[in-house]
């Protein structure tokens, strides 16, 4: 995880990603962001983390996208690489 990232953000990112709406609502109350989350999120749970990644932080909402995606994709990659290959299940 990037070191730049001030603490206090770290759990409305995995609001973020878990419960989209929870972590807009948490920046942004009632305000018009958090009802077309609750809609983005209604439509896919995806496109409600990709509204809420960027509403999630402190800092500029373009570097916010991409370091709650590489978050995100990290550990994708770490529970992709700890499953075993399916040859070592056959055999």
């Amino acid at each position: 995880m990037p070191s730049d990232i001030p603490s206090s953000d770290i759990p409305l990112y995995f609001l973020a990603i878990f419960l989209p709406p929870v972590a807009v609502f948490l920046k942004r109350k009632f305000e018009l962001d958090f009802w077309i989350n609750i809609l983005l999120t209604f439509l896919g749970w995806i496109p409600g983390v990709l509204h809420a990644c960027p509403l999630s932080s402190h800092s500029t909402p373009q570097s916010q996208f991409f370091r709650c995606i590489d978050i995100f994709t990290e550990h994708s990659v770490q529970y992709v690489a700890k499953r075993q290959p399916i040859d070592s299940i056959v055999s």
